[in-house]
């Protein structure tokens, strides 16, 4: 039985209409999505304007404490926009539950300082530091030095090559073993070799020394450590040395002279060094070229600012050359 022409009439009438009142909706949709876009771009977003950048690191082996403080650039702003810190701020710091003491700010570290015989870093403490910019800005951080909680430091071996040209290389293994203690404890460690070199210019009475410091690559092992069960921890490290210098030995008062020593040093550290270190390892982790890395952020502890305070407690350990 064939429907009426009126039905079939009517039904094209109907989806007719469906459609362009699916049109005109879909229309409304887009010129909505663009209203938003343009009215977007004279948003003033949260956490968008310049914040206090702080960052320090204290330890009892400090001889002198620095603070840095600096202030964030937004994406959407251009550095020329953005006013320096510089001088124009007011930093303080205190063992928690004590007076703080002010830092005076240096032109020659280019950051706010205090000396140890003014204000010593004693382990076991917990430390409180407080910054206030001349724009009325204010940030604030807490954090904990700890003692050394590690035993049974063992080197197991040193490896040391040269070649002909004056390079010398060397591999060493290590060991320690963390404090089980109930507690999650954190490390940082590595080892780095130290030289002077002794340079006569112009007879014995002009003598120049200079200092320079090598870290090893971490081979085997993690720089930053995390543990609360009290494992041993194994590492291997190693570096290259180049010394291409000329030696004289019909003139002695015009040699150089080096004087090279090997450290391996383990850092007690706080939460915040370690997390810091960590987030920052992260996110140099992956280059530019890989397309599939996700964001990392990058830890900071600093209340209404950005940045890091963080403490730590540092033994360097010297290793003789077989």
């Amino acid at each position: 039985m064939k429907k009426p022409k009126y039905d079939i009439l009517s039904q094209i009438i109907v989806s007719t209409g469906f459609i362009a009142v699916m049109l005109i909706f879909m229309l409304s949709l887009v010129s909505c999505e663009d209203y938003f876009i343009t009215d977007a771009k004279h948003l003033k977003i949260p956490g968008s304007e310049p914040r206090l950048v702080i960052y320090s690191f204290i330890s009892p082996q400090d001889t002198i404490i620095r603070v840095h403080v600096q202030r964030s650039i937004p994406y959407s702003m251009s550095d020329d926009l953005v006013e320096p810190v510089g001088d124009k701020a007011r930093v303080f710091i205190s063992k928690k539950g004590h007076p703080a003491s002010e830092l005076t700010y240096s032109a020659k570290y280019q950051c706010f300082t205090i000396s140890s015989n003014e204000f010593s870093i004693e382990p076991g403490f917990y430390y409180q530091l407080n910054v206030e910019s001349f724009e009325g800005e204010k940030a604030s951080a807490e954090c904990y030095v700890p003692e050394p909680l590690y035993s049974n430091l063992a080197i197991d071996s040193v490896y040391t090559s040269f070649d002909s040209y004056g390079g010398s290389f060397v591999s060493l293994d290590y060991r320690f073993k963390a404090i089980d203690n109930s507690a999650e404890n954190y490390y940082s460690t590595g080892a780095y070799r130290k030289f002077y070199s002794k340079d006569w210019f112009g007879g014995v009475d002009t003598i120049i020394m200079n200092l320079f410091i090598y870290d090893f690559n971490i081979e085997h092992g993690d720089s930053y450590i995390a543990d609360k069960d009290g494992n041993t921890y194994r590492i291997k490290a190693s570096s290259w040395r180049f010394d291409y210098f000329e030696y004289y030995k019909d003139a002695p008062n015009t040699a150089s002279q080096y004087f090279d020593s090997i450290f391996v040093y383990i850092m007690q550290t706080d939460r915040n060094y370690y997390h810091f270190h960590k987030s920052y390892f992260n996110y140099n982790y992956y280059n530019d070229d890989f397309p599939f890395a996700e964001s990392v952020h990058i830890y900071t502890n600093i209340v209404n600012g950005l940045g890091v305070f963080a403490g730590y407690n540092r033994q360097n350990i010297y290793v003789p050359e077989e």
